[in-house]
């Protein structure tokens, strides 16, 4: 017990901001950044007449909206497989939309396809019978999920076949929406390039005939590990080559490109985002608290660190998969604990982030390939993740929240360019410890 409260211990160190900073990063943290997908539900589909059984699923989703809304989530996706295979009633859907609203949040809702089972025509219909219908003035909308998984495609041209049609039924009925897809399974390279090539034949990104982008926003989904990932994997997984990094990389290239080429800017810019997102997508059938999935500390350590990265390059929102669900171990990947409703540590992790970080995005450096460093910065606060992932090690460290030249015998320099005032945080990293630093005019100088 010992060992659990001092590796899920969260220390809060807060100071006094000298003078307002002037942020020397431009890459702007979204204000609907954090989010998180509705799963699972009680029921989707019709029950009584159910097209993919099974459409009683069981899940205790509606129990969990105070957690959820504890979180600090802002924007709540409701999708997946269950939902593509059986077009949810009007009344789950309605009932999805006022239950996530009532909680302060906005939704994501996913248009079902399944490889052609449903129509172009049938979304457009879903469309008109929630926005105009019933007034409920949804933005965000997907078409379909997974191609590359759920219909077995290969290619981007499969996926342009059903998209084009779906987006522009769909904004023929309210032009007023944005598009997000085309939900990949994974960092698929070869359907992403094909997609975002301007002025190919598979490009989704321009206009179709009425004048409205088919796409807003370009996604894909990510569980690098399927529970036999060992520790070291965790703790390099991310900005390893070939990885999370590099992926979002090509993509920014990508995106700009297609902004330049159809002349998007402003609120027509194209944009980034993963839509669902986890340590792995299933766990060990032996994980816990001290292991490497979703019900480990160092997992939500893994979930923090892809955020962080997620803000430096800019993608417009990340949706944690998911809130409940699993009846083991292995299936267990949600951040509420299915089978006792304890929060998981990558619970905390999220809350964490999505309650402090804010303004701009400000990249962090340790020196140390198992301490991870980031921050975020607007005109009232600085705030500093610091993630120590080395078990053996406890590190005295210093912060600085500016590029000055830090002399001194500690073991961990921090470096936080911010254009601060010069300003130096000695003390004492523990093993498994997160650190967040907040500064504010308004606070005296306080640990906990």
């Amino acid at each position: 017990m010992k060992k659990m409260k001092q590796l899920i211990r969260i220390s809060f160190l807060m100071f006094n901001l000298l003078h307002s900073a002037k942020n020397i990063y431009s890459q702007a943290i979204s204000g609907h950044f954090f989010g998180e997908n509705a799963w699972m539900s009680d029921t989707i589909g019709n029950y009584t007449a159910c097209t993919d059984p099974p459409c009683i699923l069981n899940g205790k989703l509606q129990k969990q909206w105070g957690a959820i809304k504890g979180s600090n989530a802002s924007i709540i996706r409701f999708g997946g497989t269950a939902a593509d295979k059986n077009r949810p009633t009007d009344y789950q859907y309605i009932r999805m939309i006022d239950s996530i609203r009532a909680n302060g949040m906005e939704p994501i809702i996913q248009i079902p396809f399944f490889n052609f089972r449903y129509t172009a025509q049938e979304a457009g219909d879903i469309v008109k019978f929630i926005n105009i219908t019933e007034g409920k003035k949804i933005k965000y909308w997907i078409i379909g999920n997974e191609p590359d998984l759920s219909y077995s495609y290969t290619s981007s041209s499969q996926v342009a076949r059903y998209f084009k049609p779906f987006a522009t039924q769909m904004k023929s009925t309210d032009p007023s929406i944005f598009i997000i897809g085309p939900e990949l399974a994974w960092f698929n390279q070869p359907i992403l390039a094909g997609l975002t090539t301007p002025g190919g034949p598979d490009d989704i990104t321009g206009k179709d005939s009425l004048g409205n982008y088919y796409l807003d926003v370009i996604s894909f989904h990510t569980y690098p590990f399927d529970g036999t990932q060992t520790r070291a994997d965790v703790i390099s997984k991310l900005t390893a080559p070939g990885s999370l990094q590099d992926n979002l990389t090509y993509l920014s290239t990508q995106v700009a490109a297609c902004n330049t080429a159809h002349n998007r800017t402003g609120s027509s810019a194209l944009k980034t985002a993963i839509t669902e997102a986890n340590i792995d997508y299933q766990n060990s059938s032996s994980d816990n608290l001290d292991g490497v999935g979703a019900n480990s500390f160092i997992g939500g350590q893994f979930v923090a660190e892809m955020m962080g990265i997620g803000m430096k390059n800019g993608i417009d929102f990340i949706n944690l998969w998911s809130v409940i669900e699993g009846n083991g171990t292995s299936s267990n990947i949600g951040f509420v604990d299915a089978i006792t409703y304890d929060k998981k540590p990558e619970y905390f992790h999220f809350q964490l982030l999505s309650q402090n970080f804010k303004g701009n995005y400000v990249e962090g450096a340790t020196g140390n390939t198992n301490v991870k460093s980031f921050g975020s910065q607007d005109g009232q606060q600085v705030c500093v993740l610091i993630l120590n992932e080395d078990q053996t090690t406890n590190y005295n460290f210093t912060v600085r929240l500016n590029m000055d030249k830090i002399t001194g015998a500690d073991s961990l320099i921090l470096l936080i360019p911010s254009r601060l005032t010069s300003f130096t945080l000695n003390s004492g990293l523990d093993l498994g410890t997160i650190i967040v630093i907040l500064a504010k005019s308004d606070i005296a100088p306080e640990r906990s």
